[in-house]
């Protein structure tokens, strides 16, 4: 019964005259939210430093979904609102990317979050356990797919095809070698 009292409460709507929205970051339910905007192509942005708008605060963290990043999103307000809703997270409509006190939607201090290609090994040398934690919180709380490598196949993967890999808790002393190495640290080097 709770639950449909505040599912009631964060029952939000469109505001197409407005500058963009924020939703504040509390839980893993905003990050379940932020996923699912990132699946479906909405570009979302995070503040690193605490700001208020209209006179309302929010901490750093809070992400910022503005209509000037997607305006080639022809449904950008709807797809919004009703993932928001989906999600009951409580989206905080503007009329303005200015902010109250400097950090402005286009201050260097609000980030755009990139859509990952996550890549997490698993197989032979990592903890079972480890992995199937990982791939839980992504693939199950987040909603967020990952790629998973079996260590078969690792030393012949073109990491270029990932942003980011997650290595699990494991033995990795007698598996990776000097050229694995090797190629792994080009790949972050040129930003993996």
């Amino acid at each position: 019964n709770n639950y449909k009292k505040e599912a009631t409460l964060l029952e939000n709507t469109a505001n197409p005259e407005g500058a963009g929205y924020i939703a504040k970051w509390n839980s893993i339910n905003d990050a379940a939210f932020m996923a699912d905007l990132l699946k479906q192509k909405i570009k979302v942005r995070y503040s690193e430093k605490d700001f208020s708008n209209d006179s309302k605060l929010f901490k750093k963290g809070s992400l910022i979904i503005t209509k000037s990043d997607n305006r080639k999103n022809p449904n950008y307000d709807k797809t919004v609102v009703d993932i928001a809703n989906k999600h009951h997270r409580k989206l905080h409509s503007v009329t303005t990317s200015f902010s109250d006190n400097g950090i402005d939607f286009g201050s260097p201090e609000v980030k755009l979050i990139q859509n990952m290609r996550i890549a997490v090994l698993k197989g032979n040398h990592t903890s079972s356990l480890s992995y199937g934690e990982i791939w839980y919180f992504f693939e199950q709380q987040l909603k967020y797919p990952i790629i998973s490598i079996d260590t078969d196949y690792f030393k012949r993967t073109d990491f270029k095809k990932f942003d980011a890999l997650i290595l699990p808790d494991g033995n990795y002393t007698n598996y990776l070698d000097e050229e694995t190495l090797n190629s792994l640290q080009k790949w972050i080097r040129n930003g993996g």
